[in-house]
């Protein structure tokens, strides 16, 4: 694939938004400009050499992104719009491959964003499914710039040669498990004062 532009087109309500898979050995980009996806499972899943400008979507039913695994060379800026999600969502974002850059941002100011991850050095959860886990995939010479307040930035420790940039915390996998694994104690008489 390669050398194709998909120009102001809207996906809504459907599995996956925009699902454009360039294997690795192409030498032209897929271009997508002023894409919107709205009520996807997954807005938009991207392959090797994808380069996405003035494109948005909504995380009212899964993830905002997920950049494959075994991919490279895409360069994405997507905006965040919309509100909080109407079922469980577990992440805005999986960022896999080498050689990305990716900038997710939000213009909205006066919607709510959930607290989710954008997850560095992890795959897409098998078949896209969010009820799947989120496992490692290899990761390398990435790019995120991060505009969007709450959305923590959780890295996997082997995902190397990453440039961050952030408005919320950044956040290795290794400490984020400890901190959910942490366990409080009850105070003396079991009362919280």
């Amino acid at each position: 694939m390669g050398n194709v532009t998909l120009r102001n087109c809207i996906a809504i309500n459907t599995r996956a938004g925009f699902e454009i898979g360039t294997n690795d050995t192409s030498t032209t980009p897929t271009r997508l400009e002023g894409c919107i996806a709205l009520g996807t499972e997954r807005g938009y899943l991207l392959g090797s050499n994808v380069i996405a400008r003035n494109c948005r979507g909504n995380i009212i039913h899964g993830p905002l992104l997920y950049l494959r695994e075994n991919t490279m060379n895409s360069d994405v800026e997507l905006e965040l719009v919309g509100g909080m999600p109407v079922k469980t969502v577990h992440t805005i974002a999986t960022i896999a491959g080498k050689n990305h850059r990716i900038r997710i941002f939000k213009t909205e100011t006066d919607s709510l964003v959930p607290a989710l991850p954008i997850y560095v050095g992890f795959g897409m959860p098998a078949h896209g499914e969010m009820s799947s886990p989120i496992l490692p995939a290899p990761t390398e010479k990435v790019t995120l710039i991060n505009e969007v307040s709450r959305l923590p930035v959780i890295i996997h420790d082997e995902a190397s040669d990453l440039s961050i940039d952030s408005v919320s915390p950044v956040i290795k996998n290794s400490d984020s498990m400890l901190l959910k694994n942490a366990r409080g104690q009850w105070p003396d008489g079991g009362v919280a004062r």
